[in-house]
């Protein structure tokens, strides 16, 4: 039987087929099934923007329009050039549709002058006036009268920067856009969103994007061939972005001046007219195309834009139906792989793979082909901790009630109020020695740097934790979390990080060599930055998507650290040295609204404080709303991130009232789980939550 289980296997592996295999047999279905055209399509004020259209060479019937507007290029260039596979998956590919892919406004070949992130406009000077809304608008409008064969429907998506501008196009949206899905778009860049976190500097991934993502010529021209990307020098990325030195020093160093993009973010480093002007959310209002907002729950960049954007739609009240949908996923990781893992972490389902087929093929089909039975609900989220997708009628789920979370004396963390005793914890934070994100050398934001063991970080003595009993039951967490801090410092400006935290039972094994399984220890999903810069710009609005503490015989407990974020993931500069201190006086019940926000400034050592905005109080209440879902490796992050310092600095929390709030639901799905002995945690950075059982 030997020689026959041996030929069987190869048999087997004969037909495997390697990547590029597969790759190379979707590019022949794609030629063979679609012909490829290419169109520069006229504006209102003339500009022409390069489109690439593949059109069905099935010519029987009419087909629908899939559209995505990137300033990423819609290269390969030229009608004999063709894509591997069209549209948002392979899937859309077979389904049939027509592709159009359009160079934004100012990028590669289309004319005009590109804007990083652009305003839209309340008012337009004349008929000839654009922003990216008549942009498409216009887009949408050619494609309709003069693309062969389509039945008169458009569908657009994109992630990242084109889910940006796929909810720019849903803004007066013209009558033949009837479905529009914005992926991890960027809601409030200033706000939220990729260049600031609560009012901190994402240095490593904005440093990163800006390195490489520079203006084009005067003239339209494609992109350069193997176009380089920064060199670090090092694999240590923290390393080098401690030794940059004060932020100024990444153009005196490195970028010389050569990114206008780069250089506004570091002009407008409040949450000024200039970001305000770049939110969308504010006009998420009279929308006509059915909408599926998509969105990771381990995304680093674009976490708050989809909930952000949802939210706004909800209140402003929806024309067509609308989906939020949030996985286990980081930035983008839903368009490939199966999504079964990132990291050490196992999910024990092909999230991704059900997306595309479940999810959003079916929301395109539906609304631009008339077909398909799905229901879509307004959330369709997934568990974490029971690797399955919920769906709810409204987010957070109906059933969700308001709680507090209180940091205590002594490390303790509880859901009960404890003594009112005023009492405070105190740390020195050295800007030299910064907490890392990660523990191990890498780059400055890895795409699942969430999922690391924590214990590099609770274990420091800069870092302040809070830990809760074993828990006797369980607790569902769903929906906004805010944490309320009031904090003292002897130094001038610093960012406040929070995370929530499932930790693991010490005998919990830790994950075989190249297994994606759970970390024992301290392990974190998510962590959203809130920073307390004192002038206090805060991330005001986000969510986080469903998951479940892991449980087993032993129970759980949950733990709230007080921590200094790590120096290369956000921006430092070179200030004095600071005394900070936390004080638990301040208890926040249920969500707050997404423009509020309260700041005091308190003096630790009775020392002269500097000023940092137009007022100063007796305290600093940094308040941020940030989505909760405790799941096996959510958080919500407390904590601070210093400007660089010659001299270190002492930090301290006083002991009186702090409160995390969250909408917590015991069994959101009408199901308990078993108990499992499990320790979460507070502790901190910048994300949102959903659905979490502790």
């Amino acid at each position: 039987m030997k020689p026959f289980l041996i030929l069987a296997l190869s048999a087997l592996a004969a037909f495997a087929q390697t990547p590029a295999e597969e790759l190379k047999k979707q590019a022949e279905y794609t030629r063979s099934h679609y012909t490829k055209y290419d169109y520069r399509i006229p504006m209102r004020d003339g500009v022409k923007l390069f489109t690439s259209v593949y059109v069905p060479k099935d010519q029987t019937q009419q087909w629908p329009i899939m559209m995505q507007r990137t300033p990423y290029s819609v290269a390969p260039y030229g009608i004999d050039n063709y894509r591997a596979s069209l549209g948002p998956s392979d899937l859309f590919t077979k389904e049939t549709f027509i592709f159009a892919y359009q160079d934004v406004r100012g990028r590669y070949l289309s004319e005009g002058t590109f804007v990083d992130v652009p305003i839209h406009k309340l008012k337009f000077s004349g008929p000839k006036d654009t922003d990216e809304s008549t942009d498409t608008y216009d887009t949408v409008e050619w494609m309709v009268k003069h693309v062969p064969n389509n039945n008169g429907k458009v569908g657009q998506s994109g992630i990242s920067y084109p889910g940006f501008y796929t909810a720019f196009g849903m803004i007066n949206a013209h009558p033949a856009l009837k479905a529009s899905s914005p992926q991890a778009p960027m809601g409030d860049v200033g706000n939220g969103d990729d260049s600031y976190h609560n009012g901190a500097f994402f240095l490593a991934a904005n440093f990163g994007f800006y390195s490489s993502f520079k203006p084009r010529g005067a003239e339209p021209a494609r992109p350069e061939r193997n176009g380089a990307r920064f060199d670090f020098g090092t694999p240590d990325e923290y390393a080098f972005y401690l030794g940059m030195g004060p932020l100024a020093n990444a153009n005196e160093k490195y970028l010389k001046n050569a990114s206008p993009y780069w250089n506004d973010n570091l002009k407008h480093d409040a949450y000024d007219a200039f970001w305000q002007n770049r939110a969308l959310a504010p006009y998420m209002r009279n929308i006509t195309p059915a909408a599926l907002f998509v969105g990771g729950w381990f995304d680093a960049e674009d976490l708050a834009g989809p909930l952000k954007l949802f939210r706004a739609l909800e209140a402003g009240g929806p024309q067509s139906p609308d989906t939020l949908v949030m996985g286990p996923w980081p930035h983008g990781g839903w368009s490939r792989g199966d999504g079964d893992k990132l990291g050490n972490l196992n999910f024990g389902s092909k999230t991704g793979e059900y997306f595309r087929k479940e999810i959003e093929l079916p929301f395109f089909v539906k609304h631009l082909k008339g077909k398909g039975e799905v229901k879509f609900p307004k959330a369709w989220v997934f568990e974490t901790g029971t690797g399955e997708w919920q769906r709810f009628e409204q987010w957070p789920p109906k059933n969700s009630s308001a709680r507090e979370l209180y940091l205590e004396a002594g490390g303790k963390l509880s859901f009960a109020a404890a003594s009112k005793e005023k009492g405070f914890d105190e740390y020195v934070s050295d800007p030299a020695r910064p907490v890392p994100v990660l523990g191990e050398i890498g780059s400055g934001m890895p795409s699942n740097y969430m999922t690391y063991d924590q214990r590099f970080a609770s274990q420091r003595t800069d870092v302040l934790t809070y830990q809760t009993d074993v828990l006797d039951h369980d607790v569902t967490i769903a929906g906004p979390v805010t944490p309320s801090l009031t904090v003292s410092t002897s130094g001038t400006d610093s960012d406040f990080v929070v995370k929530l935290i499932d930790v693991y039972p010490n005998d919990y094994p830790d994950p075989e060599l190249g297994e994606a399984l759970w970390n024992g220890g301290a392990i974190y999903r998510h962590e959203r930055t809130l920073s307390a810069a004192l002038a206090v710009e805060l991330f005001r609005d986000a969510l986080l998507a469903g998951a479940r503490l892991a449980q087993n015989e032993d129970g759980q407990r949950l733990r709230c650290d007080d921590r200094q974020l790590a120096a290369h993931a956000l921006h430092r500069e070179a200030l004095p040295a600071k005394r900070w201190g936390l004080a638990r006086e301040e208890r926040v019940a249920g969500e707050l609204d997404v423009d509020e926000h309260d700041e005091r400034l308190s003096d630790a050592d009775d020392a002269p404080l500097p000023h940092f905005g137009p007022r100063r109080a007796d305290a600093v209440d940094i308040r941020a709303v940030s989505a909760a879902a405790v799941d096996h490796r959510e958080t919500v992050a407390l904590g601070v991130v210093f400007d660089r310092a010659v001299m270190a600095r002492r930090f301290f929390v006083r002991h009186t009232k702090r409160t995390i709030a969250g909408r917590v639901a015991p069994e959101c799905d009408g199901r308990a789980i078993e108990q499992r002995r499990a320790r979460a945690a507070c502790f901190g950075r910048e994300h949102d939550y959903g659905l979490a059982n502790a």
